[in-house]
């Protein structure tokens, strides 16, 4: 786990990349699921937040400072992924 104060140095795209390893490790043992689950991540979205933030997260080289650490994110999926 990472503290608040140092996340906040690191950018946008590193937290895609550490949702996509968490993905990978969570789902390793069910290969059915491991095949989609993160090859179909597209990015993240703020839970109850405005357009702009959303628009943040699209950019990957940004910091993470506007993300507080309450805040709740939502993974995005292309409309390709298989739900079974």
């Amino acid at each position: 786990m990472v503290e608040a104060k140092a996340i906040r140095s690191f950018t946008v795209g590193w937290l895609l990349s550490e949702v996509i390893r968490q993905l990978q490790a969570k789902f390793s043992d069910r290969p059915i699921h491991k095949d989609y689950c993160f090859k179909h991540v597209m990015g993240l979205k703020m839970r109850n937040a405005t357009e702009m933030l959303d628009y943040w997260l699209t950019q990957y080289e940004r910091p993470m400072t506007p993300i507080r650490e309450n805040d709740e994110l939502e993974i995005l999926y292309s409309g390709t992924m298989r739900t079974h």
